[in-house]
């Protein structure tokens, strides 16, 4: 599919879905597939149906892009292993050399970004309140939010 064309990403990413819909063990993001399992035999089986799936609808998987058989994999801005889902490392690294916010704007961009990675932070909401209360333009900019942002 030409990705050129206004619509190509969002049909394509749909029938990737569809195409994988049914197998609870497969997580497609645009042309990534992830498959997941739990013992080598039964990987075996599911990369088995996945590639089949995909021969079957003539989409080709380049094997230099493959990666078979990871215990831990790098996927949509995070690690993914069986001890759980941790953001990358790199990524935080950088979002913690942010500059503190002086303006609404650059305020709603970062809730945006830690909207996010809220599921690895405890208490999110409360910590990010004071943040949220300048954005609403309840509040200036003041010790209360530099301090959320740092955290």
């Amino acid at each position: 599919m030409p990705f050129g064309l206004v619509n190509a990403s969002p049909t394509f990413a749909r029938c990737m879905a569809d195409i994988f819909r049914d197998l609870d063990f497969v997580l497609v993001y645009l042309d990534d597939i992830l498959v997941m399992s739990k013992s080598h035999k039964e990987h075996c089986h599911h990369l088995d149906q996945v590639l089949s799936r995909l021969k079957e609808h003539q989409l080709i998987d380049k094997e230099k892009k493959c990666r078979f058989f990871q215990r831990e994999v790098q996927f949509l801005g995070c690690n993914l292993s069986a001890r759980g889902i941790k953001p990358l490392q790199d990524k935080c690294e950088r979002d913690n050399a942010l500059p503190i916010c002086k303006t609404v704007k650059e305020a709603q961009r970062f809730l945006g970004m830690i909207k996010y990675y809220r599921r690895f932070i405890p208490q999110c909401s409360q910590i990010a309140r004071p943040i949220i209360d300048f954005v609403a333009k309840k509040t200036t900019w003041g010790s209360f939010q530099d301090s959320a942002f740092k955290k």
